[in-house]
């Protein structure tokens, strides 16, 4: 199944500045301004958070047509820009699009990419003797950081996949030391 999503920038301040993934934040609108807001932003706004809840994407209940208009009004709305991209665990298109690559996600889009687990600080970790969790987690992000794209994910669903197993395998070494999550893979793409 293919879901959509209309996104914004990275909702860490941690995570790497171009990345493209779906732990991004979406629009809401002013709370202290809600009179203020377009009309026709908040229907589409109301539609939108909607059926959010319980699929994690729009699907069918808004068109192409709606969600590029909500991604319009948005940015207009908020000051920034906002895009609407796909997400599915297929790796094909299903509509004209920009591939980013592959995310590793958890409930709710949460990613530990897009929460900047490769922006730990360097020498910060024990010595390679003491196999300890900070550094098995720094020898991961020393092996998965190269293999990040300009858009801050995996080209590859082999890395994809070797990244979302070193997570269960870290959390299964120090548990809590990683969410403990379900992780999905999946592609990601911005709608054109």
């Amino acid at each position: 199944m293919v879901f959509y999503k209309v996104l914004s920038e990275p909702m860490s301040v941690h995570a790497p500045p171009n990345y493209k993934g779906l732990y991004r934040i979406e629009p809401s609108p002013r709370a202290n301004k809600i009179e203020d807001n377009d009309e026709r932003f908040m229907s589409l706004f109301y539609r939108y958070a909607q059926y959010y809840e319980a699929n994690m994407g729009i699907t069918k209940e808004l068109t192409m047509k709606e969600l590029k208009e909500f991604a319009n009004l948005s940015t207009q709305e908020l000051g920034t820009l906002y895009e609407v991209v796909f997400f599915s665990e297929s790796l094909e298109d299903f509509c004209q699009s920009t591939n980013y690559g592959i995310d590793v996600i958890g409930a709710g889009g949460y990613s530990m990419i897009g929460d900047g687990m490769f922006v730990i600080p360097q020498k910060t970790f024990v010595s390679k003797r003491k196999k300890s969790w900070r550094f098995l987690l720094e020898e991961g992000n020393q092996r998965f950081k190269e293999k990040l794209n300009a858009n801050g994910l995996f080209d590859s669903l082999e890395d994809a996949m070797d990244f979302r197993s070193t997570l269960y395998k870290l959390n299964a070494l120090y548990p809590g030391s990683i969410e403990d999550e379900d992780w999905r893979v999946i592609n990601i793409s911005k709608v054109l």
